[in-house]
């Protein structure tokens, strides 16, 4: 993973611990990975924000705004959806987020629960209107507003698709 500009950032004891006080503090993956995929990331936070980003969508986890809402932004339109009381993650305790971007649906665990699943997306309309269409971004873990996210690991794999 790269730095997307500069934060803190340290190795220790096998994990990535970074802290930005404002909010573009990203490590991104050097390799873009095609749609459909699967991201599973160990992580925690000390605070706020746990963010993950696929082209121009993120998700927020504990977003210092509102940790209990869940936002996803698209990852083509940047469209924003909220999802109620499906965002609190708790503080100082690693967990396991799985997020699927697959061509018909997108979903989101943490911990094994189901946090959100749809396919009202705009992406997904994209990719049923389009059979030629296909996409492929970098992945990242972004901080914000001075969190401390600890990442433990983090393996993205390209799903069989078109």
């Amino acid at each position: 993973m790269a730095k997307t500009r500069d934060f803190y950032l340290k190795y220790e004891n096998g994990t990535m611990i970074i802290k930005c006080d404002d909010d573009k503090g990203k490590m991104a993956t050097t390799q873009e990975f095609k749609m459909p995929l699967k991201i599973d990331l160990r992580a925690k936070t000390d605070s706020t924000n746990i963010r993950l980003s696929y082209g121009c969508g993120e998700v927020f986890l504990n977003w210092e705004g509102n940790k209990d809402d869940l936002y996803i932004n698209d990852i083509l339109s940047k469209r924003e959806y909220k999802f109620i009381e499906s965002g609190r993650i708790p503080e100082n305790e690693f967990i396991d987020i799985e997020w699927i971007l697959e061509l018909e649906y997108m979903a989101l665990r943490i911990n094994g629960e189901i946090r959100q699943i749809g396919n009202t997306y705009d992406y997904i309309k994209k990719f049923v209107n389009d059979v030629d269409f296909n996409f492929t971004s970098v992945f990242s873990v972004a901080v914000a507003m001075g969190s401390t996210v600890t990442v433990a690991s983090l393996v993205v794999i390209e799903l069989k698709g078109k």
